[in-house]
């Protein structure tokens, strides 16, 4: 954040000193440092924890949280289950789509590239249970690409306007609402699935918001050499993006 400075004023022009309570002041000072906060990351092995820390599903968690997620009941099935839905509904608003006409999609788009695009995903009949685990976006490194050259950071956003993949274009995008969700570094040498956590997102499904219309992906930083990802299966080796839930 920074702040920009302004001319100084002729004393007789100077604007009256505002006066304000110590208590909102700090009120004030603490909203400022909670919309400054630092997002978290997601791990992987090739991208371990700071110690103290296991990676468990792509989150770092303290050890009794890996025990949760592994604990088993008397018969030794596993009590957290894993759902798994398809995207009901595709966009890339920007980057490839540009020279394409509204509704198509292109089989592979790149982040973190310079003019780099949004993913917009929609997945129906998600119901958010009542002890939701972890919540991920699961997208796929497209096949016979090359990797990038750094780390490219991916985050998740909420969409808050209805749109429609058939009739979408870039000047008509809808907007995103920013959510604190952890940061996904995408390395060089990561393995071809790439998680993005979206737990707060699916967790507020639940509030019946009435702008939740699906999930948006965006990279943080689009002037690097992309990571490519599959959009639409190809000839039945990779898959599309897909919503991953966790849950007791």
């Amino acid at each position: 954040m920074s702040l920009h400075a302004h001319a100084s004023l002729p004393l007789s022009e100077k604007p009256a000193p505002i006066s304000i309570s110590f208590g909102a002041a700090l009120v004030a000072i603490a909203a400022l440092t909670s919309s400054c906060a630092p997002r978290e990351r997601m791990c992987a092995v090739d991208d371990p924890c700071s110690p103290g820390l296991a990676c468990v599903t792509g989150r770092c968690v303290p050890p009794k949280g890996a025990v949760r997620l592994f604990e088993v009941d008397d018969a030794g099935a596993p009590v957290v289950k894993r759902r798994v839905y398809a995207a009901s509904d595709v966009a890339w608003v920007g980057g490839a789509s540009a020279d394409l006409p509204p509704g198509a999609l292109p089989e592979t788009v790149g982040f973190g590239a310079r003019g780099g695009g949004t993913l917009l995903l929609r997945f129906e009949g998600v119901v958010p249970p009542s002890d939701l685990v972890e919540a991920y976006v699961v997208l796929r490194r497209a096949q016979g690409t090359d990797a990038p050259a750094a780390p490219v950071l991916l985050e998740a956003r909420r969409i808050e306007e209805p749109w429609d993949s058939r009739t979408l274009v870039a000047s008509r995008a809808p907007r995103l609402g920013d959510v604190l969700t952890p940061t996904t570094r995408a390395l060089p040498v990561s393995g071809d699935v790439v998680r993005i956590d979206v737990r707060e997102i699916v967790a507020a499904l639940g509030k019946k918001r009435v702008n939740d219309h699906g999930i948006g992906i965006v990279a943080e930083v689009r002037d690097g050499t992309p990571l490519y990802v599959a959009l639409v299966p190809a000839r039945g080796a990779q898959k599309g993006p897909e919503l991953e839930i966790y849950a007791r």
